[in-house]
C-alpha cells in the first residue's frame, strides 16, 4: 500500500500469488509497471 499525498492518491496492489513461478514477489514486480502507467514521465521499467 502506498499514498501519494501531493496528488491525494492511495494505491493497493493485491495479487492472488505471493510468489511467481520464478520466485519474485508478484505485487512488488507489478509495482513499477503500474506506476509507469499511472504517472506519465516515470521510467521505472525501462
Amino acid at each position: 500500500m502506498g499514498y501519494d499525498a501531493e496528488n491525494d492518491v492511495g494505491l493497493v496492489i493485491w495479487t492472488n500469488l505471493t510468489l511467481s513461478p520464478d520466485g519474485d514477489t508478484t505485487a512488488q514486480a507489478m509495482l513499477p509497471v503500474l506506476l509507469d502507467e499511472i504517472y506519465s514521465g516515470l521510467s521505472l521499467t525501462r
